[in-house]
Formats: structure tokens, sequence, C-alpha cells
């Protein structure tokens, strides 16, 4: 790019492509969500379902932070030099949607591991089934702590 301003749009589009990716990601937990209700209901749940309100929180933010900040530039230095372009700024709100996206991700990841450790899985795959399992008994906030570092 020729410019800063040119960074700090390019930065604008990543923070709406995150905010997409997250979007999607959580219409998906809400497809698995639907899958484990009938463990929920019976109390046999590993994972929380309300973890899909987190998610659904998370995306709410990164709408938000998809909002243009390059409009917002002033005059600098008593109008000697360009404007503003905003790229700092644009920078820190990428840097967070980047890490509010990974923790949608993260979520989607553990409703899908719930649902595959209550599938019907062949014999072949009755020790990813095990291990599955064995991760999920842990509380929420570290099942999904730790699918950010194994994603990640």
């Amino acid at each position: 790019f020729r410019s800063v301003l040119g960074l700090a749009l390019s930065f604008e589009q990543l923070r709406l492509a995150l905010a997409h990716v997250a979007a999607a990601s959580e219409r998906r937990i809400a497809k698995l969500s639907a899958r484990s209700a009938d463990a929920r209901r019976s109390g046999s749940a590993r994972v929380p379902g309300l973890i899909w309100y987190s998610a659904s929180a998370l995306v709410s933010e990164l709408r938000h932070l998809a909002n243009p900040v390059t409009l917002n530039g002033t005059s600098l230095s008593e109008d000697v030099e360009d404007v503003a372009a905003g790229a700092a700024i644009a920078l820190q709100l990428l840097e967070r949607s980047a890490s509010l996206t990974r923790r949608v991700l993260a979520i989607e990841a553990v409703c899908a591991a719930e649902v595959a450790a209550a599938a019907d899985l062949s014999e072949p795959l009755a020790a990813l089934r095990t291990a599955v399992l064995s991760a999920l008994d842990r509380p929420a906030d570290q099942l999904v702590a730790a699918a950010e570092r194994e994603l990640y």
C-alpha cells in the first residue's frame, strides 16, 4: 500500500471479514446446540447450553468492532500534515477482533466435540470418543481456553 490510509482500510476489511467468520460459527453453534438439547434436558450434557449465549455476545461485540474508524480522522499539526488515517486504532481493533473470533471458534469446537462424543461412532472411532469424553470432563471456561490453545 502506498499510504497509511490504505493500510488502515485493509485492517478495517479484515475486521469485517472476521465478524462474518464468527457469525457463521455462531450459526453452526446454534445447530450443534439443538443436537445437544436432549442431553441437556436429561442432565447428561457436559457442555452448558448457555455457552451458545457467550458466543452470541462475542459476535455482537465483533459486529460493533467491524464499524469503520478511518472516518474519524482529523487534521494534524495545524493542517500542516495529512489527515490522520486511524491506522493505529484500526490495528488495535483488529487485534481485539482476532481474539474474539478465536474464542467463538473455540466454543464451536467444544460444542462439536460434545456432539461427536454423543454420536454413535463405529468401533475404529472408539478411541476418539474416549478422548473427547475425557476432555469434556472440565468446566466450560477451561474447555474453551484449552480449545483456543489447541486451535491456535
